[in-house]
This record gives C-alpha cells, structure tokens and sequence, in this order.
C-alpha cells in the first residue's frame, strides 16, 4: 500500500515542482511576470487562502469525515483506508499548484511566502512514510489485505 501511495505522491507533486522551479528561474533571469496583480488584492488573498485550504483545511476535513463514517466498526477495511489516503495526498498535493500559479503572477511578498509555506507544509506531512501509514493505520484500525484477522498494531 506505501508503495502504491508513494508513487501516486511522486507523479502528482514532480509536475509542480519541475514547473515551479522552471518559473522561478525564469524569473530570476528577468522573464515575463504572467500577470501583474497590483490593484485587485481579493485575488492575491483569494490564491492565499485556497493554498491554505487544500493544504489544511480540506485534508482535515477529510480526516474527520473518514473518522466519523468509520466510527462504531471494530475495523476498517484496507481498500477503504487506501481510498481514504489516496484522496488525503492528491487534496494536499493541490497546493504545490497554487504555488505555482504564485510563481507565474506578480502576487504581494506576504501572500507568496504564505502560499509558499503552505505548499511545503503539505508537501512535508503528507508525504505517505510507512511510520505515517502504520500510525494511522492503527488509530483506524486497518485490517491486512494479506490476513483479515490481524490488526496493524
């Protein structure tokens, strides 16, 4: 399952950061700015909290909503629990894209930073480590695909 998820993780956030780190040099070299946002700050602001939502918000909204329809079961099945981290990934791996929209726009300094940590907060966290999968693994009570009796403990 570590595998699988790793490389879904990989596949989503290599796009981003290949893209991200072709702009900002563009950038740095004296390259075309896509769009000049300096009057209409609700734009900035919107990109801002958007990064913080798919980064934040929406990943613990997920959590919580797996947790609540998981509650009262002696176990989770583990296709239920792949499903449930394959979404956590591509919703927190949303943000790497918002940080690169940012790249390519003339955003202000404090919104660019914030969508920047933003985007490393996700790109960190939910990184699908098998310590992270067994931990949760075992708060939700995931049965082995290989043995429907054992509990990962």
């Amino acid at each position: 399952m570590t595998a699988k998820l790793k490389w879904l993780y990989f596949s989503l956030l290599l796009p981003a950061v290949l893209a991200g780190a072709g702009s900002y040099a563009a950038r740095a070299m004296g390259g075309p700015v896509w769009a000049k946002w300096t009057e209409p700050q609700h734009l900035a602001r919107g990109c801002f909290i958007s990064c913080i939502i798919f980064a934040v918000a929406a990943p613990v909204m997920q959590r919580t909503f797996f947790a609540h329809r998981m509650r009262g079961r002696k176990y989770t099945p583990a296709p239920d629990f792949y499903r449930f981290q394959k979404r956590l990934i591509i919703t927190a791996l949303l943000s790497p894209y918002m940080a690169l929209a940012a790249g390519l726009t003339d955003l202000p300094r404090l919104y660019h930073a914030g969508v920047i940590l933003a985007s490393l907060y996700a790109v960190y966290y939910y990184y699908p480590s098998n310590r992270r999968i067994s931990v949760d693994a075992r708060i939700f009570r995931v049965r082995r695909a290989a043995d429907d009796r054992k509990v990962y403990r």
